[in-house]
């Protein structure tokens, strides 16, 4: 289909976002042991407080998703949580990033500690290379996040769902701990999540009245994520055919 394509610049352009593609991304080897982490890239000047955040990415609720989230998963055994939430939020120390480097586990190979590394980047009102503002699609864990039932039950894809990212931040507190977080809109997933037979596609769309906008720990962050737009911002097919990771996530290994 892609060599098809080429031969007629018309059909390609149809064809844009449908065409099977590998993703360009980098592999690296490590040792039996050897720890893999994640690295935010792309730090933002000037930006050392939660109102540059909210205006530069443009997330007028934020204040109120990060008090629920140092509520539930840092203060949650606290004396005093509404007041060291406060205080966290209005004196700490904030840095944002355009992009997180992801280590994802290669499948696509026999050798063993090999990783894909993928990039979700989101640039807040930034054009990203002389194009429109990235803001990615990635796999979040909600897991490893103290949500306590905000968003009600949430269908996944083998316990992963998508989230756009609309910022990546570290937010350091007045005793130098450091929390590195992200702000990411889930996408609520259409029908039953496990694909039926070879050519089944899965489908997402966003959820109404900003339901699924919450703030999560950035190592929940597993992966970027490609869709393929069916109506452009709200409704969108996964593309299972990115990567073996991505297949096995889901198909569940079929």
């Amino acid at each position: 289909m892609e060599a098809w394509a080429n031969l007629e610049p018309l059909i390609k352009e149809r064809l844009k976002g449908v065409l099977s593609r590998k993703r360009n991304s980098g592999t690296i080897s490590k040792v039996h042991s050897e720890e893999v982490y994640m690295q935010l890239q792309g730090k933002r000047s000037n930006m050392t407080k939660i109102d540059h955040v909210v205006e530069e990415y443009q997330i007028p609720n934020l204040y109120e998703h990060m008090r629920v989230f140092l509520h539930n998963n840092i203060y949650s055994k606290s004396t005093a949580p509404e007041s060291n939430v406060e205080n966290l939020i209005n004196a700490g120390e904030m840095e944002a990033f355009n992009s997180v480097e992801i280590p994802v586990p290669e499948q696509d190979t026999s050798e063993q500690n090999t990783y894909i590394l993928h990039h979700l980047r989101c640039t807040g009102k930034r054009a990203w290379r002389g194009q429109e503002a990235r803001h990615n699609v990635g796999w979040v864990r909600l897991a490893q996040n103290k949500i306590q039932g905000m968003l009600g039950r949430m269908e996944s894809f083998s316990g992963q769902v998508l989230g756009q990212v609309n910022a990546m931040f570290t937010l350091r507190g007045q005793n130098r701990q450091l929390y590195r977080l992200a702000h990411v809109s889930l996408l609520q997933v259409i029908g039953n999540p496990t694909p039926k037979g070879p050519e089944g596609m899965r489908y997402v769309q966003r959820r109404e009245n900003e339901t699924g906008d919450i703030v999560v720990w950035l190592r929940s962050l597993e992966g970027t994520a490609h869709l393929i737009p069916l109506e452009p911002g709200h409704r969108w097919i996964v593309n299972n055919r990115i990567d073996y990771h991505t297949w096995n996530k889901l198909n569940n290994g079929l």
